[in-house]
């Protein structure tokens, strides 16, 4: 396990969107934030969600994705999990990004680049209290 903060290059030119389900009784939240190369912030969101099987929800919209990009120049997205705990946002462990890359085939020519981090909130180590899919295409 690490830190409650994953980070990960985005690829200039993609497409992508963030979404995930949360299976934990405390509150989970998901912060995601891109900056540029020089550590200028370009875009952020903010997902929560809570119980059994519950989609993680943005809540400037209540959409259940957050998308990003395309982007014409280096970009590093971050993305922090808490959960609450005693009325506060307290860190969760995190594992991964965990990879998946498709790349082009002659009959399906798109790529894509699938990247998962899971949480635990420290009640028991199950580590599936938040599941989160960032997901990037061209």
């Amino acid at each position: 396990m690490q830190n409650n903060i994953v980070s990960f290059d985005l690829q200039p030119g993609f497409r992508g969107f963030v979404a995930g389900v949360v299976n934990a009784l405390r509150e989970q939240q998901v912060y995601c934030e891109v900056k540029r190369a020089d550590g200028t912030q370009i875009a952020a969101a903010t997902m929560e969600a809570q119980g059994n099987r519950s989609t993680l929800k943005n809540v400037m919209n209540n959409r259940p994705h957050w998308s990003f990009g395309p982007f014409d120049f280096e970009a590093t997205i971050f993305v922090r999990i808490t959960h609450k705990r005693d009325g506060s946002w307290a860190n969760s462990k995190v594992v991964g990004p965990l990879t998946v890359d498709k790349y082009p085939e002659s009959d399906y020519p798109m790529t894509f680049r699938s990247k998962t981090v899971v949480s635990e909130d420290l009640d028991n180590i199950s580590h599936d209290d938040c599941t989160v899919n960032i997901i990037e295409y061209k």
